[in-house]
């Protein structure tokens, strides 16, 4: 919610909604940003105060694995969501805030996959 306060993107859906385009019918959540690699980190102790069994809810158990937390959590498959619901639920709603409707939408389109390739050279 805190991205809905910021300036621009509300002068955005308000210039929308008066129809500064015309009707809006259709509306799609992009993002295309390239992510750097999480890295590898050796295992360790749980810091104090994190429960980690908790943290890990259903998924199999593992060592505690910094790599694993904080944001990082996303890319695994066992706790991930990948980049829909990391990013991607961000984007969704803005377009839905955008074109005023509230609720579920009828229709979904979804597609994945390695958009920008790295050039020789990058790390």
């Amino acid at each position: 919610m805190q991205r809905r306060s910021i300036t621009h993107k509300k002068r955005a859906v308000e210039l929308l909604r008066k129809g500064v385009i015309g009707d809006v019918y259709m509306a799609r959540g992009l993002c295309y940003k390239r992510r750097e690699s999480i890295g590898h980190k050796p295992d360790g102790p749980v810091p104090p105060g994190l429960d980690w069994d908790l943290f890990l809810g259903p998924a199999p158990m593992r060592p505690y694995n910094e790599n694993r937390r904080v944001c990082n959590w996303h890319w695994f498959w066992d706790t991930g969501n990948g980049d829909i619901g990391n990013q991607g639920i961000l984007e969704l709603d803005y377009a839905r805030w955008a074109i005023n409707k509230p609720g579920k939408p009828k229709t979904v389109v979804s597609g994945g996959g390695q958009c920008l390739k790295r050039r020789s050279g990058d790390a």
